[in-house]
């Protein structure tokens, strides 16, 4: 939550760039996707920057508020969703695409 603030939920200020790398951020693929779903069919997605690819915008976006799965650092899980925030981190640390 330091480098994206949209990033909220109970659990998700112990999320740490480690846990992101070694897959146990506490994310889990599904839950990700039937938030991303929810938020599709209710058309809340916000503008994307500039630097922002607009579908990798409404992929994160859908996923900022899903609930973790597991407490960070306790469970493996693999999850794309978490190598897509680090590279959102990255852009938004970088301040390039």
């Amino acid at each position: 939550s330091d480098y994206i603030p949209e990033f909220t939920g109970e659990g998700k200020t112990k999320v740490c760039v480690h846990h992101l790398l070694t897959h146990t951020s506490g994310l889990e693929g599904e839950v990700i996707w039937q938030n991303g779903q929810l938020k599709k069919e209710q058309g809340e997605y916000p503008p994307h920057e500039p630097n922002q690819d607009p579908d990798q915008h409404k992929y994160l976006y859908g996923g900022y508020d899903a609930p973790l799965s597991n407490e960070p650092g306790t469970v493996m899980s693999y999850c794309g969703y978490g190598y897509e925030l680090l590279g959102e981190i990255i852009r938004r640390v970088s301040g390039q695409a």
